[in-house]
């Protein structure tokens, strides 16, 4: 075998920093990196990316630090940059069915300028709600139909009270429990020893009547709860209808942002 001598410049390779164009490497982090000894994976790539059915992948397999990621992400943005912009998909709360909330698309750009409208909006709404519902004329339209149920409870309650009373009892309210004790003769209360020191049949009487005023109160809540029920309902059309102008300024006002930035 012939033995080929070897100087010492042959050993060592020597580079111009000048032939380089960069003074040093941080001038490099904005440049593409290279696919080097990788062609088979670039024409791949770019292939897989110029496809566009939908439903399709790309699988990228290699060793750690061999720069697949950043390649493809590199790839990836330059496909994107050379394709229409993709719209915004903004979704919206579904008050009626949260777990299917409506889905809006936007021109690019606009979906961020919505969301900014809309939090502008609900700002401005929360301060402007309750000082709308503070007003001279929500406070009196309110107080004239809670009044007009408590006109109505009241007589029922009234007429509930007698019929106790017609049968010896006194009924009252406790924390919302509608409650009643056995009087004697004098009206005072009677305790549950007087009550079994009664008489059999006048004990007999009592339990008759208290199943009856048992069944008229009954009758009382199911009397007054649908009045109440409406009250509620009332009260709720009217803040609608109080509020429904200021909701009507602010979609105005997002109407308007969004067709300006249209133009």
């Amino acid at each position: 075998m012939p033995i080929t001598v070897l100087s010492p410049a042959d050993l060592r390779l020597t580079i111009d920093p000048d032939a380089l164009g960069f003074v040093d490497t941080s001038e490099l982090i904005e440049e593409p990196l290279p696919w080097i000894g990788q062609t088979r994976a670039e024409a791949a790539a770019r292939f897989g990316l110029g496809m566009d059915p939908p439903n399709y992948n790309l699988f990228v397999l290699g060793e750690v630090g061999s720069g697949r990621s950043s390649l493809l992400k590199q790839a990836m943005h330059e496909a994107a940059a050379s394709r229409r912009v993709p719209p915004d998909l903004c979704y919206l709360h579904n008050f009626d069915a949260a777990e299917r909330p409506q889905a809006l698309r936007l021109p690019a750009g606009e979906g961020r300028l919505l969301r900014q409208l809309l939090a502008q909006a609900v700002k401005t709404l929360q301060a402007a709600i309750p000082q709308c519902l503070a007003g001279h004329a929500y406070k009196v339209e309110s107080a004239r139909i809670e009044k007009a149920w408590k006109v109505e409870e009241a007589q029922a309650y009234a007429a509930l009270s007698a019929f106790a009373e017609a049968r010896g009892f006194s009924l009252y309210r406790e924390e919302g429990r509608m409650m009643f004790t056995l009087t004697g003769k004098k009206g005072q209360a009677l305790t549950e020893d007087e009550v079994l020191a009664l008489p059999k049949a006048r004990r007999l009487a009592v339990e008759q009547a208290e199943q009856e005023l048992r069944a008229e109160i009954t009758r009382y809540f199911e009397q007054t709860q649908p009045l109440e029920r409406a009250m509620n309902e009332a009260l709720a059309v009217l803040r609608r209808r109080v509020v429904k102008p200021l909701l009507e300024r602010e979609w105005q006002a997002i109407r308007s942002g969004l067709n300006k930035q249209i133009k």
